[in-house]
């Protein structure tokens, strides 16, 4: 969620102090203990997964997260899915392949739009393909939540709250790390 702060689409400017001050709180991010135990029940039990990333500088913290993921459960295929277009500060495959982010996942795809989100059935058919054969998805950042909420798939939700409209949404300040879970899971 910390690693959703390097927006510059959203904000004016990061600050490093700032970066460093959320990464070092990271720790104390307050997330439902039933949510995360449902997470961790449906992460050792997933087959495959697809991962939903959101902003270039912010992929090296995906990298990482993706790693762990791994760790817990070695035997899930993991396709990470950045945007098929420059759009604002994105991830591309440009900056996945800079990353090394195959190093982790099996698959990394465009999604073939430059929209500023992923919205299911817009994507393209490979991705949406692999969204469709997928037992779990992660979505990062406030855009994705945007086009994915409500899709009805078994999709968690990872993000800082960094515009007004997020914060009156769930109830919190600034800079709050989310975990959310979609609602109407099919």
């Amino acid at each position: 969620m910390v690693g959703n702060y390097i927006d510059f689409g959203a904000l004016e400017n990061v600050n490093e102090g700032e970066l460093k001050a959320q990464l070092d709180e990271a720790i104390n991010i307050n997330i439902d203990s039933k949510l995360l135990d449902v997470f961790k029940n449906d992460l050792v039990n997933a087959k495959r997964l697809v991962y939903f990333t959101d902003n270039c500088g912010e992929i090296v913290t995906d990298k990482l997260l993706i790693s762990t993921l791994r760790d817990v459960n070695p035997n899930l295929h993991i396709t990470v899915i950045v945007r098929g277009k420059p759009v604002l500060n994105d991830a591309t495959l440009e900056d996945a392949k800079y990353i090394h982010m195959e190093d982790v996942a099996q698959k990394v795809l465009g999604n073939g739009t430059g929209l500023p989100g992923n919205v299911v059935g817009v994507i393209s058919k490979e991705s949406m393909d692999e969204v469709e054969n997928a037992d779990l998805l992660i979505s990062k950042g406030q855009g994705n939540y945007e086009g994915l909420s409500g899709c009805g798939l078994n999709i968690y939700y990872l993000f800082l709250c960094k515009c007004g409209m997020f914060m009156r949404r769930f109830g919190v300040e600034q800079f709050t790390g989310i975990m959310a879970r979609e609602n109407n899971k099919k």
